[in-house]
């Protein structure tokens, strides 16, 4: 098995997850976000997945100091914006 094989294998099972885990009406914005996000890492190589990550990173800094609506602080206490790269 090539390792994007192997990535993609992890997104399938997130993209389960994350059906199975947001499948109320009122989480449709959490499991939409978090699909595309997976998707976003799909085909990619580690690097580029770490490029993502980076990207995403950034954005959530300025979503913070420009106190933008559309991020959530998870229960975890992780920083997750939807539809940006949760991979």
């Amino acid at each position: 098995m090539l390792l994007v094989d192997a990535l993609n294998f992890i997104i399938d099972d997130g993209i389960e997850a994350a059906r199975m885990d947001y499948s109320k009406p009122r989480d449709t914005l959490k499991r939409e976000g978090a699909i595309a996000g997976f998707e976003e890492c799909r085909n990619r190589e580690p690097a580029q997945i770490a490029a993502l990550l980076v990207e995403a990173n950034e954005r959530a800094d300025r979503a913070i100091r420009e106190d933008d609506p559309r991020y959530c602080i998870g229960a975890a206490g992780h920083l997750r914006l939807d539809g940006w790269p949760t991979c």
